[in-house]
């Protein structure tokens, strides 16, 4: 019975395509402000189908990730002479 009501929960999510906003006027319009030679301006239909990502990551998250690859690499020394 369990086993039946997961699979009824996996083809649901499965089947939820969540809605995305849709591009308005404002959002397409170019202006020359905002405007980088660098980069190319989305179509209508990839900025509907692209993936949101946020900007650039923040120092402290690679200090996080630093610190927390020290404590792994001393974890592991110790108990590596500890056997």
């Amino acid at each position: 019975m369990k086993a039946a009501s997961n699979l009824e929960t996996m083809e649901v999510a499965k089947g939820h395509d969540p809605a995305l906003p849709a591009p308005t006027k404002e959002s397409l319009r170019s202006d020359s402000s905002t405007q980088n030679d660098e980069f190319e301006i989305p179509t209508e239909e990839e900025l509907v189908t692209l993936r949101r990502v946020s900007g650039q990551i923040p120092w402290t998250a690679y200090t996080v990730a630093f610190v927390e690859l020290c404590e792994r690499f001393s974890y592991y020394g110790t108990t590596a002479v500890c056997e």
